[in-house]
């Protein structure tokens, strides 16, 4: 671990957009190109009194430099993200393709179906949680893969595993929906690892920062 202006994150974090009235990343290693509306928002927030927003048409973030193909290797990812409308099919971040697909096995995505998070690769749902979004409440979400498995978390809640030797080339990242499939609501606090994976059995959800 190490310590990004009093946050204490992975030496190996490759970006983390706490979205306190700005998209700075705390690491400095990339930055956010906005789309659409999307912006930030004091409306909602989990940590730090503001959030990213996102009005449900056409709003995105796109991360440069383009280079977060994960390869074969670990990776974890995490947030907290509050929906409205969370029975509408959405996609909340994705190292896939911009028309929707997930690029084969090269690419991945997290999606929003029916209040169920779902990690999508190869265009099949690998992961399915079964602990469903609340409307407008912040869930925290967590992707990793760790030696070869990749677990996906909802609120510290193992939701499934995946055996997982896909090598996801693509370098591209978007943080709600560059296509189709917009995000109506918030997401707090994301961060990516990149080399190092995350947890492999349920743990208590973050409560500060």
């Amino acid at each position: 671990m190490c310590s990004i202006y009093g946050w204490d994150v992975e030496a190996e974090t490759e970006f983390f957009f706490r979205f306190d009235n700005d998209i700075l990343d705390e690491t400095v290693n990339h930055t956010l190109t906005a789309s659409g509306n999307a912006t930030t928002s004091a409306t909602q927030s989990k940590f730090g009194g503001y959030s990213a927003y996102f009005d449900g048409t056409g709003d995105y973030f796109t991360v440069a430099p383009a280079d977060m193909a994960f390869g074969t290797g670990d990776f974890k990812i995490d947030f907290h993200i509050n929906l409205n409308a969370v029975a509408t099919s959405t996609r909340i971040c994705s190292g896939g393709t911009i028309a929707g697909g997930t690029g084969g096995t090269t690419g991945w995505m997290l999606y929003n179906i029916a209040n169920k998070v779902t990690f999508y690769t190869d265009e099949v749902a690998k992961i399915t949680a079964t602990t469903a979004l609340v409307d407008a409440t912040f869930a925290h979400i967590e992707l990793s893969r760790t030696s070869g498995t990749t677990y996906l978390f909802v609120d510290g809640n193992l939701e499934g595993s995946y055996v997982d030797a896909n090598n996801y080339t693509i370098n591209d990242f978007w943080i709600a929906d560059p296509a189709s499939l917009n995000t109506l609501g918030y997401i707090d606090e994301f961060k990516a690892v990149k080399g190092v994976g995350g947890h492999t059995t349920s743990f208590t959800a973050p409560t500060v920062p």
